[in-house]
């Protein structure tokens, strides 16, 4: 078997080779290619804003759940009224609010729909009020 340690010492003290076809390439470009790079561009960003924002939905009180309910059917009794609701929207994880009058509730869903369309799951409400008669 050959001895390794002198496998190399007809090229270790030779010039580094240059090439004819391409320009010297600058340290700093150079050092650009190692660079780290964001394979999930925006990634970051949207990772930053929806942990910044992030509410934890409250539970609310026997009273305030009771309080509610009346609402809810005063609302229902007269269509007309419009009301201002609070919920918890856990797509974006933070309370939201809405003005508008409810259209109808699905029951089999516990889910308020209002005249714009937007359902809401009443276990998320947290505040509603009447605003007009």
């Amino acid at each position: 078997m050959p001895d390794n340690r002198y496998s190399y010492e007809d090229i270790l003290h030779k010039p580094r080779p240059i090439s004819s076809r391409h320009a010297h390439m600058p340290n700093r470009k150079r050092a650009a290619q190692f660079m780290p790079f964001a394979a999930l561009q925006g990634y970051e960003e949207l990772l930053a804003t929806v942990t910044q924002h992030t509410d934890t939905p409250q539970v609310l009180s026997e009273d305030a759940l009771e309080a509610l309910n009346k609402t809810i059917q005063t609302v229902l009794e007269h269509p007309q009224y419009e009301v201002f609701i609070k919920y918890y929207d856990s797509q974006v994880c933070q309370y939201v609010s809405e003005c508008d009058r409810i259209r109808y509730v699905q029951r089999e869903n516990n889910v308020l729909v209002l005249q714009n369309g937007k359902q809401i799951m009443i276990s998320s409400i947290i505040q509603l009020e009447i605003l007009s008669e």
